[in-house]
């Protein structure tokens, strides 16, 4: 295991960029510099077989420092300004309970933003409405009474909702800012532009003008599939809520989760060079340059750590030490707005013989790939239990399994979690939803 701000260069060898060795040349350490950010990156195994293909996993660990800029959230004043757009759905079914209770959950986020943060109001049912277009917060009892003044009306126009959100956050975002749209609804597009399809290819556009969508998701008619796939296709979070009284908390987390960022547009690139390739990034859709592979992650919470699983293929060498990557982690400091790069190199030795390959894989590694494995058949589980159906037992042993395996990789909060969506689910307390829930947060990998 290696860490991006340290790493000592191989003792051997300089290794170029087309992965060939080179004569040994003098290396001064740069002098260490404090970011937000430290990256390590773990090879499945540092050594491979000479003359035959390598196929091996890739760990990149993505940790906050708790340096002053790691830990700026937590300073008044010094996190990034919040540009928020709270969409809400006032079709009929959100009459009663449930719209009164998104009212409260939309004035504590009132009572949570500081006045210089933005917020903007919309709602939707047959059309959509800027109740508010994005202001400061500097007059909130003014905001409160526009949130006061929602009422249910008729369908459920979602992307209607989303596109004036999208302008208003648009408009306002500034360089610096936190961009985020809020969603809250209880059922299906009925209105409007329905095509699923459309709806996320406008989400995955916007990710990459720096607005994200999180959604929340309020009892047992919506498409999870679809509100979560909002989140996921824009780095946002993903909350299902089976009562009304439940919307003010997963509002406030929400708040709590975009005031404690310290990175953001956060990138992880690899260079290559000839007969070395990206195979796939776990739960990531990579970008492929010239002899490059990209992704975006998400933005990264004080406190928290990322993870992102590579597999990588590497053409037969001879024996010898070669670079087969650089990796660059691009992001902005939540603290300072400053843009801030850390890269490293990736080298592998090849050597003769299998045994000495084997001594040095790196189990800790195996272990994040086995768990990823684990919730890639989770997820599967859940399409079968959608598509037709399934015993009761079978769903119970496929969480079970999940659960111990999380519990012998010290996985202690997921383990939890899953415990609590089987209780709820077979007690019958609980959806399917909430199993989709469960599913979509350990997909982020995150460690805490």
């Amino acid at each position: 295991m290696s860490d991006a701000d340290n790493t000592p260069k191989p003792d051997d060898a300089e290794i170029d960029a087309e992965g060939e060795s080179l004569e040994a040349s003098p290396f001064t350490p740069p002098p260490p510099v404090e970011r937000a950010l430290r990256m390590t990156m773990t090879p499945g195994n540092t050594q491979a077989l000479a003359l035959d293909t390598a196929l091996e996993p890739l760990l990149f660990t993505l940790q906050t420092t708790g340096s002053p800029a790691g830990a700026a959230n937590h300073i008044a004043g010094s996190r990034l300004p919040i540009n928020l757009a709270l969409v809400i759905d006032c079709s009929g079914s959100m009459g009663g309970e449930p719209l009164a209770y998104a009212k409260k959950a939309c004035a504590l986020v009132v009572d949570l933003l500081e006045p210089t943060d933005k917020l903007t109001i919309i709602s939707f049912a047959e059309t959509a409405e800027v109740l508010m277009p994005a202001r400061r917060l500097a007059n909130k009892p003014h905001i409160k009474d526009v949130i006061y003044g929602l009422s249910a009306r008729s369908t459920t126009n979602l992307y209607d909702g989303m596109l004036a959100a999208f302008n208003q956050l648009g408009a306002a975002k500034t360089e610096h800012s936190v961009n985020r749209l809020l969603l809250l609804t209880d059922g299906e597009p009925s209105a409007g532009t329905r095509d699923f399809g459309s709806i996320l290819g406008q989400v995955a556009e916007q990710r990459s003008r720096g607005i994200g969508v999180s959604a929340i998701g309020l009892g047992g008619d919506y498409n999870d599939e679809f509100i979560s796939g909002l989140a996921r296709r824009s780095g946002g979070s993903f909350t299902h809520v089976e009562r009304p009284e439940e919307i003010p908390a997963a509002f406030e987390a929400e708040i709590e989760r975009l005031s404690r960022i310290v990175a953001r547009q956060v990138r992880l690139r690899l260079t290559l060079p000839s007969g070395v390739s990206v195979r796939q990034v776990h739960g990531r859709q990579p970008v492929f340059g010239n002899r490059t592979a990209e992704v975006v992650l998400d933005d990264i919470e004080s406190g928290s750590s990322l993870l992102s699983l590579w597999e990588m293929e590497t053409s037969p060498r001879p024996m010898g030490a070669y670079r087969l990557a650089r990796a660059e982690l691009l992001y902005e400091d939540g603290a300072t707005g400053r843009s801030e790069r850390l890269s490293e190199d990736l080298t592998t030795r090849f050597v003769g013989g299998r045994d000495a390959v084997a001594e040095t894989s790196d189990t800790s590694v195996g272990a994040v790939t086995d768990w990823w494995r684990s919730i890639r058949d989770l997820d599967k589980t859940m399409m079968e239990l959608r598509k037709q159906g399934m015993p009761q037992e079978t769903l119970e042993a496929a969480l079970g399994a999940v659960e111990a395996k999380a519990n012998w990789h010290g996985r202690g909060e997921a383990a939890a979690r899953i415990a609590k969506a089987r209780t709820a689910i077979f007690a019958g307390g609980a959806s399917e939803k909430l199993l989709m829930d469960t599913v979509f947060n350990l997909d982020q990998v995150r460690l805490s």
